[in-house]
């Protein structure tokens, strides 16, 4: 199955102070993370950001075409400017996604419309799973009535969640960073 993977950074990284896909955590940045995983399964990348200034990781780089709608935006201006049906999504700001994550998405996935998983803590993980390019109109609907709510949209659609286990390696893959602290906690 031919997959697409659209990284999410457009978020206004107000809480963190600077465009946090483009700081640098070990060495490179954030968003350098996520494409690296991506990178193992796909060639077809694209990146949705309303700043130019991630032209420099020789992607092409969309902008949101409903400003100011979060993530459902994202997805719905990643699905749209996709060259694919399957899309796996991800976020700019999380450094330890994890490839075998990614692997068990892609074995698990039987053309849902969405499959996403569910951490221990009970949190649906809406922003790295499969994504496919017929809930457009749907999302579009929702973006239209200004219903961001990504866990209302999942529950309308055709979607698999697949529960992770408390301790697994693979609930690392949630990690972000919403504060500069945050980040350098973990940078040693």
């Amino acid at each position: 199955m031919k997959v697409g993977a659209i990284i999410l950074s457009g978020g206004k990284s107000s809480r963190f102070g600077s465009d946090k896909g483009l700081f640098k955590f070990k060495n490179k940045a954030l968003i350098q993370h996520s494409i690296d995983v991506c990178k193992s399964f796909t060639d077809d990348i694209i990146i949705i950001s309303n700043s130019t200034e991630y032209k420099q990781f020789g992607y092409q780089v969309y902008s949101d075409i409903f400003p100011e709608s979060g993530p459902m935006g994202g997805i719905h201006s990643g699905l749209n400017y996709s060259n694919n049906d399957t899309n796996i999504i991800v976020s700019a700001d999380t450094p330890f996604i994890n490839i075998d994550l990614i692997n068990m998405f892609l074995e698990e996935y039987n053309q849902e419309d969405v499959l996403i998983s569910k951490s221990a803590d009970g949190k649906y993980q809406t922003l790295i799973g499969i994504y496919h390019k017929r809930i457009l109109n749907i999302l579009k609907n929702e973006l239209s009535k200004k219903h961001l709510k990504m866990i209302h949209l999942i529950k309308q659609l055709n979607s698999k969640i697949i529960p992770i286990p408390k301790n697994s390696p693979l609930e690392e893959s949630f990690i972000n960073f919403n504060h500069l602290a945050e980040l350098r906690s973990y940078e040693h």
